[in-house]
């Protein structure tokens, strides 16, 4: 059983998110407990008319699926583990309809891509 899924939201003409990549893929191997995925937001129909404050942004859900952090995070593997040991127990976010259809859209692609 996982502790839940990590999604990096992303784009290739980001220039930190490109440089965040390896690492990213590295903290993935480190935190088998975790699914991590990586989804370029310009790639994906799901995302075509989200406004996200920056990039790299972060989906977190727990090993119920339901969202429990969404926003932008620091592109470093040692900030989305603190991230990641503090939302351990947090509850499930309030989402909005619209949230939560791109969202489910968005992990449904992580899953296809990522296993």
């Amino acid at each position: 059983m996982t502790s839940g899924t990590v999604v990096v939201l992303c784009a290739e003409w980001c220039g930190v998110c490109r440089e965040f990549k390896d690492p990213f893929e590295e903290l993935a191997r480190a935190l088998p407990e975790w699914r991590l995925g990586w989804v370029d937001i310009e790639a994906h129909p799901a995302t075509e008319d989200v406004e996200l404050e920056s990039l790299p942004s972060l989906i977190v859900t727990g090993p119920d699926e339901k969202v429990i952090f969404l926003g932008p995070v620091v592109p470093r593997p040692s900030a989305i583990e603190q991230l990641l040991r503090g939302l351990k127990n947090h509850s499930p976010l309030a989402l909005s309809h619209a949230d939560a259809q791109w969202i489910n859209a968005v992990l449904e692609t992580s899953r296809d891509t990522h296993g």
